[in-house]
């Protein structure tokens, strides 16, 4: 029997049993205690939605949509079984992240283990088989391989199908429509929610791929413009990113404790991993844990890591500029600043497909033919939209307290930026 679960985005929406069988465990369970949005409630304060709400509302979306190709499109032979792989996909796509999300991932394993090229996908695939031998859930292997490829689809598999839930054509997936609603609704508020109801309804499958309405082009532009700007503007927030290093300190300080970058070699101890380490860190008794809790001690009294300065590299030399360390900005300083007290934010943001435009990779049709796809110009849609889609950011934060040092460390910095742009 299916079960009806309440949600704030798309109101009642409807698990099938194989689906039910996956959130009544406490694999599944866990992403309850995984903030979709990691550190941003510490700036944000409604910003605690859940991996867990997500994951809902992203199998939710991807049951409406192979519903929908399903009804329109008879022709496709969608059958029960697809609709309840393709949900089951959905559901599982995220099960793979650790504390704090993409601090865990992106920044504190990377630092533990610099050669390791660990992500949350990898793990998502490997819980899958965990989760189904540890609760006896019974799955044919080939259905298994199929959610393994919905998700990460490293055997480059072609179909609509697999283009559902994670989209390695263009990136135009359910996966986004949910994150791009749901995060801007707990972070601002349902008056700024984006509208990409278009886009879900004109489209339909051609020659094995989903196509889209060429009336929705500059819809789909908007698509990729949201998710830059939710980029820009709150994923990489100044003030939310110097908490991340925080909480990487953190977990880096208590990592000989807890084993915490180790669990990922051991399924049985990743998942009793959440955000509630932070908790864990400040109750447990260890004279080793001293450096993470006076850390603890600077977050919740909002004493975080101070945001210093930024500069937007010039794309024409963006892809040529080395990566900046700390040691080059030392190299222009005449005081005694120690290298471990500042942190280089060195990254690129984009509209999903590096420094190209995605939609060039996304098939059109017209009404008037149904049946064939094209590639539309960008110049055919608009003279103003964006001929540049990738941007690099260099930003400098200081662990320290101290206006004057910070003051020093922000002289030294623009002083090492004006030499090399």
């Amino acid at each position: 029997m299916n079960s009806i679960f309440e949600d704030p985005i798309y109101g009642s929406m409807e698990f099938n049993n194989i689906c039910l069988d996956f959130i009544n465990t406490k694999e599944f369970q866990r992403l309850r205690y995984l903030k979709q949005l990691g550190t941003l409630s510490y700036i944000y304060n409604s910003a605690n939605h859940t991996r867990l709400e997500h994951s809902l509302g992203v199998s939710h979306l991807s049951f409406n949509l192979i519903n929908k190709f399903k009804l329109e499109q008879p022709e496709l032979n969608i059958s029960k079984k697809d609709v309840e792989l393709v949900q089951l996909s959905a559901l599982l796509h995220d099960i793979g992240h650790g504390p704090y999300s993409h601090v865990y991932d992106g920044e504190f394993i990377p630092y533990i283990f610099p050669n390791n090229n660990y992500n949350h996908e990898d793990m998502s695939i490997n819980l899958i088989d965990y989760i189904i031998d540890n609760n006896n859930i019974d799955l044919e292997k080939d259905d298994i391989i199929f959610i393994k490829n919905s998700i990460q689809n490293t055997n480059n598999k072609k179909g609509f199908k697999y283009e559902i839930v994670a989209n390695y054509n263009n990136s135009i997936d359910v996966d986004k429509f949910d994150y791009l609603i749901r995060d801007i609704y707990y972070l601002v508020g349902y008056s700024k929610l984006h509208d990409f109801s278009k886009i879900f309804k004109n489209n339909r499958v051609i020659d094995n791929t989903i196509c889209y309405d060429s009336k929705i082009s500059l819809d789909i532009y908007n698509l990729f413009q949201q998710r830059y700007i939710m980029h820009k503007q709150f994923y990489n927030h100044k003030i939310g990113k110097a908490v991340e290093y925080m909480i990487r300190d953190i977990l880096i300080n208590a990592n000989s404790t807890f084993k915490i970058a180790e669990s990922i070699y051991n399924l049985e101890e990743f998942v009793k991993f959440t955000d509630d380490i932070i908790n864990t860190i400040k109750i447990t008794q260890d004279i080793k844990l001293e450096k993470s809790k006076k850390i603890i001690n600077r977050l919740e009294s909002r004493d975080f890591y101070k945001f210093i300065d930024e500069y937007i590299v010039p794309f024409d030399i963006s892809n040529n500029l080395q990566k900046i360390k700390p040691i080059d900005i030392l190299s222009y300083s005449d005081n005694k600043i120690d290298i471990d007290d500042i942190i280089i934010y060195d990254k690129k943001i984009n509209y999903n497909y590096k420094d190209q435009n995605p939609v060039d990779f996304v098939y059109f049709y017209d009404n008037n033919d149904l049946n064939k796809k094209y590639k539309l110009n960008k110049n055919n849609i608009s003279l103003l939209l964006p001929h540049i889609f990738e941007e690099r950011i260099i930003r400098i934060y200081s662990k320290l307290n101290d206006p004057i040092q910070n003051q020093k460390i922000k002289d030294s910095f623009n002083l090492y930026m004006k030499q090399i742009l």
